[in-house]
């Protein structure tokens, strides 16, 4: 049997979200239990990666971060990343938890 005339069918396509982020383009901001800030895995100042994100920023205005705080880490230390992430004017931030440093795990 076929469908009537009047019915449309059409193939389903992948579509890219509104916004969506070039993976290789995110900033990735890690903080160990010990407070202590990579950005890229390089490691950074509070003042200097406040710095780097505004320039960033400047130069690319989609700027996105990912932010890998330690489950240990205290919730205020959490809280100064996300300040200077508002600061530099970022809006796409996402947040992944880090259960323990590689250096550690046996």
């Amino acid at each position: 049997r076929t469908a009537p005339a009047s019915v449309l069918w059409a193939k389903p396509r992948p579509l890219r979200a509104k916004g969506a982020v070039n993976p290789a383009e995110v900033f990735t901001i890690s903080i160990d239990k010990n407070n202590t800030y990579k950005l890229n895995n390089d490691l950074i100042s509070p003042a200097d990666l406040e710095a780097r994100l505004l320039s960033a920023k400047l130069e690319k205005p989609d700027t996105a971060v990912v932010v890998r705080p330690h489950f240990e880490l205290p919730v205020q230390q959490f809280v100064s990343v996300m300040d200077i992430l508002q600061r530099a004017g970022i809006a796409k931030v996402g947040v992944m938890t880090l259960r323990e440093d590689k250096s550690t795990a046996p």
